[in-house]
């Protein structure tokens, strides 16, 4: 993910803290952690000052961190991983980027209809899905990019994109 992490950086359902801390050690760049878990939160604003990282906790939900002006279309990169469905994470992620911004997703096998589902998915939301990069035999990085904003319905109420995904 290194290569692809530039600033101003966020990850969406930062959880334990990986991969955002850990690409904030090694680059040296702020990071905005999205986590909604509100113990998990606080653990990763504990972190934060144990080893003094540049950036900041938000502890919402995506689609309420995506509809706020300081973060909407503000990021050149946003990680996501084990959040649900590549379609999903698309809705969750894209609102968030700046245009030419790039979502940084962390996968396993995607298959021909999940791809295609998020290829559609992407379009609707102002991007498009780059490339895949083979980051093992079980692994594999989703890179999806901004093109244009994102139309202003998106994200999805809570809760919506994960019970239904975009376009599939």
């Amino acid at each position: 993910m290194a290569p692809f992490a530039r600033e101003p950086y966020a990850d969406v359902g930062s959880g334990a803290g990986f991969p955002a801390i850990p690409l904030a050690i090694v680059l040296g760049i702020p990071v905005t952690l999205i986590e909604s878990n509100g113990k998990k939160a606080r653990f990763l604003e504990s972190l934060f000052a144990s080893l003094a990282l540049r950036g900041a906790v938000v502890a919402e939900r995506a689609e309420q961190a995506a509809r706020r002006s300081d973060l909407r279309d503000s990021f050149l990169a946003v990680t996501c991983r084990a959040v649900g469905a590549l379609s999903t994470v698309a809705e969750l992620t894209l609102p968030l980027l700046a245009v030419n911004g790039i979502a940084i997703l962390q996968r396993g096998h995607v298959d021909a209809a999940e791809r295609r589902a998020t290829e559609d998915a992407s379009l609707v939301l102002g991007g498009r899905l780059e490339r895949e990069v083979d980051v093992s035999d079980q692994r594999r990085l989703v890179i999806l990019r901004k093109k244009q904003p994102t139309p202003t319905r998106f994200p999805r109420r809570s809760g919506v994109p994960q019970k239904r995904p975009l376009c599939c």
